[in-house]
């Protein structure tokens, strides 16, 4: 049995957009030609891939069809490497490198290594893509990113997790506060945050319960938020020393939230571009 790469580019686009129409339009092509290279694909591999919701009328994978995503996947990420490999070889070491970061990375960790990183390679064009854990390891499985740093470790497969940096963490309140864990709002991250998921576990392991909750966007908007006695948050120490040292807000003493761990995401099908593997020595260069 022998793989059509061409339908399989078609069913990866159409299993990836959930649409027939989606993947026409992202191959300029029909969409009956898309139908039928997923169609030729199912019947040379005797399996059926997607089927229809009969009452949304939305796509779905049949078992077969996910893991033959995740396959197709792996492979695009490889394509994707060598042309970007081939490129840079062919531009004599200019190159491009695309870069994942969750939001506390990204304004507090990254600047000073994107500096030093564009002072040594200047011909490399870099991009930086933000956006909370959950939405960065996505975009890093669909090959739109080179690398990326976020502040909890992934859960997904297909992932190489390294441990790149300590980041210490705290309770923190609005500077005339006292904090009462029984009758406090809490003021965590989005669902998919890094930071909401520590601050989350904290909790739990002291006991308490999240019985008032309001979610802001950003740890910045949080931290600004306790200046106003808005509520309480454990947040990166970080991000509040700006407004500690303005006697805004204080960190909570005796309540020790210890330091969380940073990490550095690759995906393992997919082998480092030159650009992406003098990121990595980089960042660790120390370590």
């Amino acid at each position: 049995m022998r793989l059509n790469l061409n339908a399989l580019r078609v069913y990866y686009w159409v299993a990836r957009l959930g649409s027939f129409t989606g993947a026409a339009e992202q191959l300029f092509i029909s969409q009956p030609a898309v139908s039928k290279a997923v169609k030729e694909l199912e019947h040379s591999l005797s399996l059926s891939l997607i089927v229809r919701s009969s009452s949304t009328r939305t796509l779905m994978l049949t078992e077969a069809g996910k893991t033959l995503f995740e396959h197709a996947r792996g492979i695009f990420a490889i394509e994707k490497s060598a042309v970007e490999d081939m490129a840079l070889m062919a531009n004599a070491g200019k190159g491009s490198l695309t870069v994942g970061a969750s939001t506390t990375v990204a304004s507090y960790w990254l600047p000073s290594y994107l500096a030093e990183f564009r002072a040594k390679y200047p011909d490399i064009h870099i991009e930086l893509v933000v956006a909370n854990s959950r939405d960065i390891e996505q975009k890093l499985l669909d090959a739109q990113l080179d690398v990326a740093l976020v502040e909890g470790p992934s859960h997904l497969q297909h992932i190489q997790v390294i441990p790149w940096v300590k980041e210490s963490m705290g309770l923190w309140v609005s500077y005339s506060e006292k904090f009462n864990a029984r009758d406090c709002t809490w003021l965590l991250r989005e669902e998919g945050s890094g930071t909401r998921e520590v601050a989350l576990s904290i909790i739990q392991n002291n006991g308490w319960k999240v019985e008032k909750e309001i979610r802001l966007g950003s740890n910045e908007a949080i931290a600004r938020a306790v200046s106003q006695g808005l509520g309480v948050s454990f947040l990166p120490d970080i991000v509040c020393d700006e407004l500690s040292q303005l006697k805004k807000i204080h960190r909570v003493s005796g309540i020790d939230a210890n330091a969380r761990t940073l990490f550095f995401l690759h995906l393992n099908q997919r082998p480092f571009t030159p650009s992406a593997k003098r990121f990595f020595d980089l960042l660790f260069k120390d370590k």
